[in-house]
């Protein structure tokens, strides 16, 4: 490929200078800022217990349940006159309008809790909120009231 073994070194060693710059570069940027500052707040949420006490989500279980129902005995008194083919195609259909109301009942449900969160935050002056899942440790907990505010 070089027929001059020393431009061959030299361009080597200065791809490989360039490389170790570009990695150091990416370090030093990736470092800076990544810690949180003394004043700034965190807080936190046990996002999966906020759901399961939201006042709507008995609401939102016991509708898909009856739906659910009423699909399968819908779906079996149907099915008795198809074929394997037509079944598969009217579950597909069965399914798919069992999961749009799903997200019909669930997207409200999630939209005020997101407001609830988000509301609690703001009158705390918190910056950034997480599920607690992912925070190892410190923040301020504000499931409670998050709770409180959406009964």
């Amino acid at each position: 490929m070089f027929k001059n073994k020393k431009h061959a070194k030299i361009i080597a060693i200065t791809v490989v200078g360039i490389f170790i710059l570009g990695i150091v570069g990416i370090a030093l940027t990736q470092s800076v800022g990544t810690y949180a500052s003394p004043s700034s707040k965190i807080g936190k949420v046990n996002y999966d217990r906020i759901r399961a006490e939201h006042p709507g989500m008995n609401n939102v279980i016991n509708r898909m349940e009856t739906e659910i129902d009423r699909a399968q005995r819908d779906f079996d008194e149907r099915a008795r006159n198809m074929n394997d083919q037509q079944k598969q195609a009217y579950f597909e259909q069965v399914s798919e309008r069992l999961a749009l109301l799903e997200r019909d009942l669930i997207v409200p449900l999630m939209d005020s809790i997101d407001n609830a969160i988000r509301s609690e935050a703001e009158r705390r002056g918190l910056e950034v909120v997480f599920d607690s899942r992912t925070v190892y440790f410190g923040g301020i907990d504000i499931t409670e009231d998050v709770i409180r505010r959406l009964r």
